[in-house]
């Protein structure tokens, strides 16, 4: 789905499903599951990053609508411990606040994930509309500093550990530009 077709009010949540570390809330958008979009061309600043078996990218930002999507979404999922009144806590640990984990780092860059097939293998499709690599035979390697990109997104599910909650986009294709 384009960035653009995507009406933040259409977007439902299940009821919290225990995990190992915690609970997932999946998401949907009008029933649809998971939510998959199509970004806008943005910039990989810093190319792929390997920390701690995972690997993650930063994607700059500079298209105004899908900055605003993004910023709605956050919004909407500040406010889930009130909409769904998720965490009905005891009297003892009722003042604790809850610490929502925006998705945007910085004002206009977003940190999505590169899944990993076995955790050694990248599981994400990537073309090249480049001249100076095959389309077909593109890589998550070719991704360099300042690359320009668009990607199709997924997001599953809004993350539970503690009084903390968050979400995060995983590519699933990358066009390199």
């Amino acid at each position: 789905m384009n960035h653009l077709h995507l009406n933040v009010k259409n977007i439902g949540y299940s009821r919290p499903i225990h995990t190992k570390k915690g609970y997932n809330m999946l998401v949907n958008y009008a029933g649809t599951k998971p939510i998959t979009i199509v970004s806008p061309i943005v910039e990989c600043p810093y190319g792929v990053d390997h920390n701690d078996g995972n690997c993650t990218m930063k994607l700059r930002i500079n298209d105004g609508p899908f900055l605003q999507l993004l910023n709605d979404i956050d919004d909407k999922n500040a406010d889930l411990p009130d909409t769904f009144n998720l965490f009905s806590a005891s009297s003892e640990t009722e003042k604790e606040p809850f610490y929502y984990t925006p998705f945007l780092e910085d004002q206009d860059a977003l940190r999505v994930r590169i899944p990993l097939k076995n955790g050694k293998r990248y599981d994400v499709e990537v073309h090249s509309k480049n001249e100076a690599i095959d389309y077909n035979l593109a890589t998550v390697g070719d991704i360099v500093p300042g690359a320009k990109l668009k990607c199709t997104l997924e997001w599953k599910h809004v993350w539970i550990v503690g009084r903390t909650f968050g979400y995060f986009w995983t590519v699933r294709e990358i066009e390199i530009m």
